[in-house]
């Protein structure tokens, strides 16, 4: 995780798994506490939602 030194306030998170299968069962296995932590950390963000790109 870290922020981009171009666009001032812009975080970038990045991930490196396996294989494309492998991330999509990382999002089948987000638990119930995962979930609501993730819905509680997606309410700072005052533009709405995080962009996500692959």
């Amino acid at each position: 995780m870290f922020e981009d030194a171009a666009d001032q306030g812009r975080v970038v998170e990045t991930f490196l798994v396996e294989s494309w299968t492998e991330h999509m069962r990382q999002h089948e296995r987000v638990t119930e506490a995962d979930r609501l932590l993730q819905e509680a950390v997606r309410r700072f963000d005052l533009s709405g939602s995080p962009k996500v790109t692959h």
